[in-house]
């Protein structure tokens, strides 16, 4: 059975994924101090660099945002000028020690249970879950620009259609708030941790929410957002809270005596397979590859992720565990990018994109 649990524990709201029992995905916030991953705002530009082809942004929190730009972008842009932009990374440090301001992208996107809404875009993407039969369908029941998730395929389409219309109406009064709005403003605020999960997983069982304050606002929210969902949310109890010194710990143990250790520097994230007491070095391989993918998500670890498999001497085994890393790693609902080999050390790399902060830098601030 899968469900969704969510709690607050010493300022931290937690939103997690069960599934059989078994915590499989996290999603943290300190509700004080929310991230502004998913946020639309009206920035002014403050100035564009066009060596680096990116403008600096003031999007009114005291610390500039950083907006790419694609090819005439950087001609169009002026100083002053307002632009409505969505957030894509929280803040964070660099290697130098400081921390770099917000990333924005202008490809807005309204994200629901069954369909994100790109008010920008003409072009309707389908999950290849769906296969190309329901891609030719949404493409010709859906106008504008609209991506079609994977959850479409288990309910009613005028479910699905019903959900379009409301993020339809939803961007309509963005829109409005954008004309009428002087920038810097918050024009869509972040959707946040728990409505965030609860939207990338709304085929649950039941949502759980301990904590008498945290229900009737949620409540509310998926009454108006996923109303199909609303019967499924009641008042609980829930361990979530207990997860954390585990998640925060640098070794997990596998099942075979092996372990992992995740160790974050700036650059990267480095993780060490040790074989410990188990001979068999292609089944502690094995474990190792599902429980990173499952630690990646509940850590949320983003950027590059450089992973030190147990060093196998045949050329099948390696072929063998990059397939198996490969295969844990698709059910993730963020892009991860593996490399196409191992190294000759047993090395896999891969980049893993970021959403909100990690939970480390959650805990820690």
């Amino acid at each position: 059975m899968r469900t969704i649990e969510i709690t607050e524990s010493d300022g931290i709201l937690l939103a997690g994924l069960v599934v059989d029992g078994r915590l499989t995905d996290l999603a943290a916030e300190r509700p004080a101090r929310p991230g502004l991953s998913g946020a639309v705002f009206l920035a002014r530009v403050e100035r564009v660099d066009r060596v680096s082809a990116a403008a600096f942004l003031d999007i009114g929190t005291g610390r500039s945002a950083f907006l790419p730009l694609r090819g005439p972008e950087a001609d169009a842009l002026r100083a002053g000028a307002p632009v409505i932009v969505q957030i894509i990374a929280d803040p964070r440090g660099d290697k130098g020690g400081g921390e770099k301001g917000a990333e924005a992208t202008r490809d807005i996107a309204l994200p629901g249970a069954t369909v994100i809404h790109l008010p920008f875009s003409a072009n309707v993407a389908v999950s290849h879950r769906l296969g190309p039969a329901a891609k030719r369908d949404w493409q010709q029941r859906l106008a504008g620009g609209w991506i079609v998730r994977a959850a479409a395929a288990a309910v009613p389409p005028d479910q699905v259609l019903a959900e379009a219309q409301r993020l339809g109406r939803r961007w309509e009064a963005v829109a409005d708030r954008a004309e009428t709005t002087r920038a810097p403003a918050l024009l869509e605020p972040a959707p946040g941790a728990a409505r965030r999960l609860i939207l990338d997983h709304p085929d649950v069982a039941r949502v759980v929410v301990d904590g008498a304050a945290l229900l009737p606002p949620l409540q509310r929210w998926a009454a108006a957002a996923v109303p199909e969902l609303a019967s499924r949310i009641a008042g609980g109890p829930t361990p979530l809270g207990d997860a954390l010194d585990a998640l925060l710990a640098p070794t997990v143990a596998l099942p075979s005596g092996g372990s992992i250790t995740i160790e974050a520097t700036r650059a990267l994230t480095a993780i060490d397979v040790d074989g410990g007491r188990s001979p068999d070095h292609l089944r502690t391989n094995r474990e190792a590859a599902a429980e990173i993918a499952r630690q990646l998500r509940l850590r949320n670890i983003g950027g590059t992720v450089v992973v030190d498999f147990i060093s196998m001497r045949r050329g099948g085994d390696k072929a063998a565990i990059l397939n198996a890393f490969r295969a844990a790693l698709a059910d993730d609902p963020l892009k991860v990018q593996l490399g196409e080999a191992l190294s000759p050390l047993g090395l896999a790399e891969l980049a893993r994109e970021r959403r909100g902060q990690a939970l480390a830098a959650i805990i820690e601030t």
